[in-house]
C-alpha cells in the first residue's frame, strides 16, 4: 500500500509530479482519493421528464441565433434549444467564445448537464455534447465515478491507474483487513478491499452506499483510535498553588460572571491544582464570555510563575485578544505580547527574546506561535481559541513548545456548539465544560427572515441606525457575482450600495484582501459605517458599535454559520438586529432559516441541525481543521459513528490494525495526542 505510484504503468516523472500535487504519492493515496460524485445515466429524456438536481441527457435542436457577450474578460454564449415536443431550455456557455462558430441554428445534438430554474425559465450551463458512441458507452456502464482533477490528469487516466492496482492484487489484498469476517457480518460491513473497489467502480447505487458505509466506519474508527485517552494519566508538571491575583482579576471585572462562567473557572482550577495534566474543551455560545474565563485562568497560571500562549486562527482575532489583554492584565503587572506573521523582523526578534528569557508572560498570536524561533521559558498553559479552525497537528506542535519532557496544560475553546452526546464521542480525550448562560447586560438579538423584496425597507432602517452612530455588517456568499448560482458578490454589492447611498461610508472585505487588517480597524474605529464582507468576519470579531447584521443569500450558509455571523452584533449595550435575506423556494430550506431566526441558542440550533441532518457540512468541521475525515460527515453519519462505539470494543488490536493506522495517519508514530 506504500508502493510509490511511479511503479504504475503510464506514470512518468511529469504525471508523478501532478499526482503529488493532488496528494497522491502511494497506492494507498490513490485508493483513498475518493470520487467527488457519480453520474447515473438513466437514458435519454425529454424536457418534460427532466430530473432536477441530477445530470440529464437530452436530444435537442438549436432554435435561436446564439448571442455572444463579453463582461470584461468573461464571455457568455446564450441560445435556446428544444426537444422533439418543442419544449425549450436556455443554454449558457461561460468562457467558451469559440463555440459561437459551431452552435448554429438547426444543429441537432445530444447534450448532458444539470438543469436549474432561473426567472421562470429552465437553464443549463456548460452542458457536454455527446456523440452516439458516447451515449452507447453510458448505456453499457450507467454509473460513473467523477473526480476532482488537475490539468494533465484525466478521469480516464486516473481510472486506468486504479484498474492496474486492483489487477495487481486480484488474487489477494495487499494488506489484511483489521476487522474479522464475523464482526463484518454482525454489523453488515463489507470487507475493506472490496469497499475500495466498489467506491471507485460501482455496478449499482447500492454498491456506493455499502462501500461508503464501510469506509466511513474506518474513518471514524481510526480517528477515534488516534484520539483515545491514554491509559496512563499524565502528571501535572505545572501545578497551581497561588490564586489571589486571579481572584483580584475576577473581582475587578466590569461585569459579574455568569453561573456557567464561574462553574467553568472552578472546574479548570480543580484541574490545575490536581496531580494530572489538564486537557479541557470549553464550549460556549457566541458572546457567552469564554475570553473572560480564559483570561482568569491565564492570570492564575502566570501568578504561579508560568507562561501562557493563546493561539487564534486569524490576525484580526489575535489583535482583538491582545488589545483586551493589555487593557485588563497589564495593570496586574503581566507582560503581554502579540506575535503574528505581519510583524517586522526586528519586532519578532524582540518578542522571541522576551519569550525565551521569560520576561513576557502572556503570548497571544496566530501560527507564528509554533514557529521554530519561538522558544518558551516556562510554558505552562496552551489555549487555542476557535479550536476547530486548527489542524490537530498544529495544536500538538504548540503543546510541545514547553520545557523538555514537560507538557503544558491544554485548554481549547469553541463557539461552535456541538450536541453534548456528539461532543463526548469526538472529544473523548478531553474533559468538557459548557457555558450556556449569557451575560445579564446582553440584550437578545432580534432576528428576522425576509425576501429580497424587503431590501429597500431594510436599507432605510439601516440608515436610521447609522444616524445613531451604529455600524452595519452585510455578508455576501462570494467575492464576485455568480450569475449561474445567483450569488451576490461583495465587490459589486459595495459599488451598487455606494451609488444608492453616497453619504454612507462603505468598504468591503474578503479573505485574500491585502489591506483587510486596515479595513477592519477602520470599521472598529468608526471610520466606516457599512462593512460588506464574506464570512472572513465570522469568528470572534468584536465591534460593540455594530448593531445590524444583514446576510444575503442566507440559504447558502450552514445554520451554525448563520448563528456565528449573528454573533458579530449584540456585543454592546444597544439593541441589535440580524436579518437573513433569502429568495429560496424550497420549503425545507425556509423552515431551517425560520428556525435560526426564532432561536438564539447555538446549542438548540446544533440539536435541531443534527436532528434534521440537512445537506452540507452544517458546522464547518470538515473545512476547518478536522483532518482525516474525507468521506464521513459528523452529523449525517451519526448512526455509523454510534456503530463504531459498539463495535470498537469487539475489534482486536491486531498487527493489521496497526498497519492500517500507520497508513491512515501517514506513517506517523505519534498519531494524535490532544
Amino acid at each position: 500500500m506504500n508502493t510509490p505510484i511511479s511503479r504504475i504503468k503510464g506514470i512518468g516523472i511529469k504525471t508523478e509530479k501532478i499526482l503529488k500535487e493532488m496528494g497522491i504519492v502511494s497506492y494507498y493515496d490513490l485508493l483513498s482519493y475518493y470520487p467527488k460524485g457519480y453520474d447515473f445515466f438513466a437514458g435519454l429524456v425529454s424536457v418534460s421528464e427532466i430530473r432536477m438536481g441530477e445530470d440529464n441527457c437530452l436530444r435537442v435542436k438549436i432554435i435561436s441565433q446564439p448571442k455572444l457577450q463579453y463582461f470584461g474578460k468573461l464571455s457568455t454564449l446564450n441560445f435556446y434549444v428544444a426537444d422533439e415536443m418543442g419544449m425549450r431550455i436556455k443554454i449558457t456557455y461561460f468562457r467558451q467564445p469559440y463555440l459561437a462558430k459551431v452552435m448554429v441554428p438547426g444543429r441537432r445534438m445530444i447534450i448532458k448537464g444539470r438543469p436549474y430554474w432561473k426567472k421562470n425559465e429552465l437553464h443549463m450551463s456548460n452542458p457536454l455534447v455527446l456523440s452516439e458512441e458516447e451515449v452507447n458507452q453510458l448505456k453499457a456502464m450507467p454509473l460513473v465515478a467523477r473526480y476532482s482533477l488537475k490539468k494533465g490528469i484525466s478521469e480516464k487516466k486516473l481510472k486506468q491507474y486504479l484498474t492496474q492496482i486492483f489487477a495487481e492484487f486480484a488474487d489477494k489484498p495487499p494488506i489484511e483487513d483489521y476487522i474479522s469476517d464475523e464482526i463484518c457480518q454482525k454489523y453488515d460491513l463489507l470487507p475493506l478491499w472490496q469497499s475500495y473497489k466498489l467506491i471507485h467502480f460501482p455496478r449499482q447505487k447500492a454498491d456506493i452506499d455499502n462501500a461508503r458505509k464501510r469506509l466511513v466506519f474506518d474513518e471514524f474508527f481510526f480517528f477515534q483510535a488516534g484520539l483515545r485517552k491514554p491509559e496512563q494519566i499524565l502528571a501535572n508538571d505545572f501545578p497551581v498553588v497561588k490564586r489571589e491575583l486571579s481572584q483580584c482579576f475576577i473581582k475587578n471585572l466590569p461585569f459579574a460572571l455568569t453561573d456557567d462562567q464561574a462553574k467553568t473557572i472552578a472546574e479548570i482550577e480543580s484541574d490545575l491544582i490536581s496531580e494530572r495534566r489538564m486537557t479541557r474543551l470549553v464550549q460556549g455560545d457566541v458572546g457567552s464570555g469564554k475570553t473572560a474565563v480564559a483570561f482568569a485562568v491565564s492570570v492564575m497560571m502566570m501568578e504561579n510563575g508560568y507562561q501562557v500562549a493563546l493561539m487564534a486562527p486569524t490576525e484580526v482575532l489575535a489583535v482583538q485578544h491582545y488589545i483586551d489583554a493589555k487593557q485588563r492584565l497589564e495593570p496586574l503587572g503581566i507582560q503581554v505580547a502579540l506575535l503574528v506573521g505581519s510583524l517586522l523582523a526586528k519586532e519578532k526578534r524582540e518578542i522571541y527574546t522576551g519569550i525565551q528569557t521569560g520576561e513576557i508572560n502572556f503570548i497571544i498570536g496566530t501560527h507564528a506561535l509554533i514557529q521554530e524561533k519561538a522558544i518558551y521559558s516556562n510554558l505552562g498553559l496552551v489555549i487555542t481559541d476557535e479550536q476547530h479552525r486548527f489542524g490537530v497537528m498544529q495544536r500538538e506542535r504548540l503543546s510541545q513548545k514547553g520545557a523538555a519532557e514537560k507538557l503544558p496544560h491544554i485548554l481549547v475553546m469553541s463557539a461552535t456548539p456541538i450536541p453534548r452526546t456528539l461532543a463526548l464521542i469526538l472529544y473523548q480525550d478531553m474533559d468538557i465544560s459548557i457555558i450556556k448562560s449569557m451575560p445579564a447586560e446582553r440584550l437578545p438579538i432580534q432576528s428576522f427572515l425576509r425576501s429580497g423584496a424587503a431590501r429597500d425597507k431594510i436599507y432605510r432602517f439601516m440608515g436610521q441606525e447609522i444616524k445613531k452612530g451604529a455600524a452595519i455588517y452585510i455578508i455576501c456568499p462570494a467575492i464576485e457575482d455568480n450569475e449561474e448560482l445567483e450569488l451576490t458578490g461583495v465587490i459589486s454589492y459595495a459599488e451598487a450600495l455606494h451609488q444608492k447611498y453616497p453619504d454612507w461610508k462603505i468598504a468591503y472585505l474578503y479573505g485574500g484582501q491585502e489591506d483587510k487588517e486596515e479595513v477592519m480597524n477602520a470599521f472598529a474605529g468608526g471610520e466606516i459605517d457599512v462593512l460588506i464582507s464574506t464570512t472572513v468576519i465570522e469568528v470572534g470579531v468584536n465591534v460593540p458599535r455594530a448593531t445590524v447584521m444583514l446576510v444575503e443569500n442566507a440559504e447558502r450558509f450552514g445554520l451554525a454559520q448563520l448563528h456565528q455571523l449573528r454573533g458579530r452584533v449584540g456585543r454592546g449595550h444597544r439593541q441589535s438586529y440580524c436579518i437573513f435575506i433569502s429568495d429560496a423556494k424550497d420549503k425545507g430550506i425556509l423552515e431551517k432559516l425560520e428556525y435560526v431566526a426564532k432561536h438564539t441558542s447555538g446549542f438548540d440550533i446544533a440539536e435541531y441541525d443534527l436532528k434534521m441532518r440537512g445537506p452540507g457540512d452544517a458546522f464547518g468541521v470538515k473545512q476547518h481543521g478536522m483532518p482525516l475525515l474525507q468521506l464521513a460527515d459528523l452529523y449525517r453519519d451519526l448512526p455509523i459513528l454510534e456503530m463504531v462505539q459498539k463495535a470498537g470494543a469487539e475489534i482486536e488490536d491486531s498487527a493489521a490494525m496497526q498497519e492500517w493506522l500507520k497508513l491512515y495517519y501517514g506513517g506517523k508514530k505519534e498519531i494524535l495526542s490532544i
